[in-house]
């Protein structure tokens, strides 16, 4: 199996200079996902927690429940935000018999 291609960033994080490694979503990383937004009540932090977790390498531990809003945003930059999740999942309202 080949491996999935990566981007590398360097960023501060918790105080430290941290390398970011991304890699780049699989077909089965996205149909993973679609639990997270069958349910009525869609948590937008357990999202970011699975697709940081997914997505994203730390070459430091970093405790994800403690990243400063500066720091979650640029870390969110780099993996793909939930509506983007939804159309490649092609969600769509179910339509009425004709």
């Amino acid at each position: 199996m080949t491996p999935k291609p990566v981007k590398k960033h360097n960023m501060e994080i918790q105080g430290k200079s941290v390398e970011v490694t991304v890699a780049t979503p699989t077909f089965f990383d996205v149909q993973g996902l679609a639990p997270l937004f069958a349910r009525d009540d869609i948590d937008l932090a357990e999202y970011w927690m699975v697709a940081f977790g997914k997505w994203l390498q730390f070459s430091e531990p970093i405790a994800l429940s403690q990243l400063s809003v500066e720091e979650g945003i640029e870390l969110q930059s780099l993996v793909p935000d939930p509506v983007q999740v939804i159309e490649w999942l092609s969600f769509r309202e179910a339509k009425s018999p004709a």
